[in-house]
């Protein structure tokens, strides 16, 4: 896939060597398959911690990815927080799932506050016990809906936190599991309860995605969207109250806002792109099969290539109308509805102009501009995110949508655009992200050095423009602080080499309490295993010659499968008609 780091090693793909620098981890496979373990005594909460927990979980993580149907869980819930030795070990599993996301949902301070603990000792204590409700009910055995939807719990709270190739097996086996139970088939045509239909859909459109987004990191080209047929509708656009375990008919959908509108949205980003499979289709959206081989004609893809950003418009549009024009931006979840969907819009606008292959300021200024606009918004909803108080709970799904590939398009295309109110909003824009306090102080990596450097050029070509207009600019502590690190790193480390740096630290920009967090990195890694995901579908090459980026230098593995943005654009005849 990838050239290798170094002429002794050119057989070994360079995102392999990122990654093993990244992570200290031995197996990668937490469990013991095949074989007979000891249970070993978990330490579960308090019964006011766990009640707790389960309202973090309600409030955080609940509304984001909608695999616990709350009217009917939360009585068990209370229940078994009554009387721990007594609780079923599917609802073990997933009561520890519950608490490990919920845990990592919330920011270090409010761990600290909330449970006098730090959230890395907690994080790390219910990852354990977690893994060990697994082993006692043997998940990979069941065939509880329940025990699956605890598992796929845990691998959403230990996303950050693990080797993306470890993490994607680790999915394989909820894919597995899932079909095994045959989720990837729609229950409505096999006779079962619409209850029981909505929560399986519910479940499998989660594994779906979160194997997706885990596929692409790791430049996979097969994922459960691709490779298996499926006729699993979309969930029903319904609130939790409007779906009955014993009703005989499903709920009317709404045309509306919903607790599911979050999701529904991350279903149709994550089908939008895949590369062989469901094309978005705005007249049935939730009606669909794919059996992991693509029918469209050499003829189409060539006129779908020849209009992408058509295209991309027309589906933008749909967003727009069926999900984004309704959203109520005084009430929170609806607010990161709107916001989180930008995002993913606007990284889908940076992408094509970058797939073109060119960097010349000959291309049509229409596409270089609607590029570089959607740059802009692309890092302005992601600082907005992080600087609204009432979103502080939805951060940590966030972290899945790193805009890098916005900081990355801005510090090259800022180079040529120098002067003027777009100019002026992109710095804005970069000036403000949570990001620069980790890229001026943490430039070990080949990614932090080179993005620094395209910055510095970046600005100083504005301030070149600036002088000749008569003008002078104040640099803004960004660049002071980029130059004297830079300077710094280049007087004690020489030239660039391969080298790689725990992505943490680029994270930790995002918080408040990102200096102290490096405090608790010694309990921290009894959890991550020395290392964290860095998404390397929006990283550079790591075998610069220079640091400075460029387009061709970008890794964007899941860009360079064949075929791969021609699935979304799909077959012209459908889309968007």
């Amino acid at each position: 896939m990838l050239h290798g780091s170094s002429e002794e090693e050119s057989d070994r793909p360079t995102v392999h060597h990122a990654f093993d620098a990244m992570f200290d981890e031995t197996t990668g496979f937490p469990f013991i398959a095949g074989s007979s373990q000891a249970s070993k005594e978990v330490a579960y909460p308090s019964s006011i911690q766990s009640i707790q927990l389960w309202q973090i979980y309600i409030n955080n993580v609940n509304p984001l990815l909608k695999i616990s149907h709350i009217p009917t869980l939360q009585p068990q819930v209370i229940e078994a927080s009554a009387d721990l030795d007594k609780i079923p070990k599917p609802l073990r599993v997933l009561m520890f799932g519950i608490y490990f996301t919920a845990v990592n949902s919330m920011a270090d301070e409010e761990v600290q506050t909330t449970f006098g603990e730090k959230k890395s000792i907690l994080m790390a204590r219910y990852r354990k016990n977690t893994e060990q409700a697994l082993l006692d009910a043997g998940f990979m055995k069941s065939n509880d809906i329940m025990m699956l939807q605890g598992y796929v719990l845990y691998l959403i709270g230990l996303r950050p936190y693990m080797d993306p190739r470890s993490l994607f097996c680790c999915i394989g086996i909820a894919v597995r599991i899932a079909t095994r139970l045959g989720l990837h088939r729609d229950g409505a045509q096999f006779n079962m309860s619409p209850f029981e239909t909505e929560q399986r859909r519910r479940l499998w459109w989660q594994i779906v995605a979160l194997d997706k987004r885990t596929a692409d990191i790791t430049g996979s080209p097969t994922s459960a969207l691709s490779s298996l047929g499926t006729d699993c509708r979309f969930p029903l656009n319904v609130n939790d109250i409007d779906l009955h375990p014993h009703a005989k008919e499903p709920p009317s959908p709404s045309t509306g806002i919903t607790e599911m509108t979050f999701f529904l949205t991350r279903i149709e980003i994550t089908i939008a792109s895949a590369p062989d499979g469901i094309r978005p289709n705005p007249k049935v959206p939730d009606n669909f099969r794919t059996n992991g081989g693509s029918s469209t004609s050499a003829s189409t893809r060539k006129r779908a290539t020849q209009s992408q950003s058509d295209h991309l418009d027309r589906y933008y549009a749909y967003m727009e109308s069926v999900y984004l024009e309704k959203c109520n931006a005084n009430i929170p979840i609806q607010l990161f509805i709107s916001m989180m969907t930008r995002v993913s819009l606007c990284k889908l606008h940076v992408l094509d102009f970058i797939c073109r292959g060119t960097t010349s300021v000959d291309t049509e200024i229409r596409q270089r501009d609607t590029g570089f606009l959607a740059a802009i918004e692309l890092l302005e909803a992601d600082n907005a995110i992080r600087n609204t108080q009432s979103l502080r709970g939805f951060i940590w799904y966030s972290y899945m949508e790193l805009p890098l590939p916005g900081y990355l398009f801005l510090a090259n295309e800022l180079r040529h655009y120098t002067t003027g109110i777009l100019c002026q909003r992109a710095w804005e824009a970069i000036v403000q992200s949570p990001y620069n306090q980790g890229l001026s102080h943490n430039l070990r990596s080949p990614l932090h050095v080179g993005l620094g450097q395209a910055i510095l050029k970046a600005w100083d070509a504005r301030q070149n423009s600036e002088l000749q207009l008569g003008r002078a600019l104040q640099p803004p502590y960004l660049i002071v602080s980029l130059r004297e690190s830079l300077a710094s790193h280049i007087q004690k480390q020489g030239p660039i080499r391969a080298d790689f740096e725990d992505s943490r630290d680029f994270e930790r920009g995002m918080h408040p309490s990102s200096v102290e967090s490096r405090q608790s990195d010694e309990a921290a890694d009894m959890l991550l295993n020395a290392g964290t995901t860095y998404n390397f579908t929006e990283s550079i090459n790591y075998t610069l010659p220079s640091a400075e980026l460029d387009y061709n230098q970008m890794v964007w593995t899941n860009l360079m499968q064949s075929g791969a943005i021609g699935g979304f654009w799909g077959d012209l005849d459908s889309l968007g008609q």
